[in-house]
């Protein structure tokens, strides 16, 4: 699916946000990673990685699946062995994006070119953004499972000139030109991300998907990967905000709504 948007996704988000935040709101922190959450009885306290300390009542922790999974913020005491068995378990993409712009287009003028492989899916899905934006000159591959992880452990050097020599086996007759430009995802090394987006692996059941919404405590959770039929995707990240939104507003406003909160707990 490819969705057009003129002035960029940036401000859909933005726009969300006027809703009931100034962008310049002091409590708008931008720059300050998580490390460190201690959660208990009376408070989370939130520890960056430049030394900061925050104190809050509760805390909605919206990492990434992919995050959880590499441990790569703490939790004191440590999340239980249930909760983190579940993050465990569901499935984490492995996923590259890269963009080619030329200063012409040599290409089908198709929305998708697919390639044929003898190894399945090598370098198949290519998509013509010209399609999108007219006169762009903008091709778009996308890698998964070990191409993608081929990509992250490769220079953008011998991405791109791996990239071409394949785009050149697709057309043998056409002199490509110079790139104008060009861009690698690498969400799979992002200490960010970790990954690209959630998928429901098989085995993984609703009583599980439960025990991954649930809070601990004081600590609530939303994302992508916590909506139970739009995981993957941005709305689906949305969806789960407002749920826990919900949840976090009634157990402020009557604690005993919070008892479901001790699925979590250890049997």
């Amino acid at each position: 699916m490819a969705v057009k948007h003129e002035t960029g996704f940036t401000d859909l988000v933005k726009g969300l946000l006027e809703g009931f935040m100034p962008e310049k709101d002091p409590r708008l922190m931008f720059n300050n990673t998580v490390v460190l959450i201690e959660h208990g009885d009376d408070s989370v306290r939130v520890f960056t990685d430049d030394g900061r300390m925050l104190e809050a009542d509760f805390d909605v922790a919206t990492f990434s699946l992919g995050v959880l999974q590499q441990r790569e913020v703490k939790f004191s005491p440590p999340l239980p062995p249930k909760k983190q068995l579940v993050i465990d378990m569901f499935g984490f993409c492995r996923f590259t994006h890269i963009y080619l712009q030329f200063p012409r287009s040599f290409w089908d003028e198709t929305m998708y070119i697919l390639r044929a492989s003898k190894i399945r899916g090598h370098f198949s899905c290519w998509r013509n953004q010209n399609t999108l934006y007219s006169g762009s000159n903008i091709l778009h591959l996308s890698l998964f499972g070990d191409d993608a992880t081929w990509a992250d452990r490769s220079t953008d050097d011998m991405v791109i000139q791996e990239v071409l020599n394949i785009l050149q086996s697709l057309y043998p007759n056409v002199t490509i030109p110079k790139l104008s430009g060009f861009k690698v995802s690498r969400w799979n090394t992002d200490r960010l991300t970790r990954g690209a987006f959630s998928y429901w692996p098989t085995g993984f059941t609703d009583e599980n998907m439960k025990y991954l919404q649930a809070p601990d405590g004081r600590l609530f959770f939303a994302g992508e990967h916590l909506d139970p039929v739009h995981y993957g995707f941005v709305h689906g990240a949305y969806r789960s905000v407002q749920r826990t939104a919900e949840d976090l507003v009634q157990c402020i406003e009557n604690p005993s709504k919070c008892a479901w909160s001790s699925m979590t707990s250890d049997d």
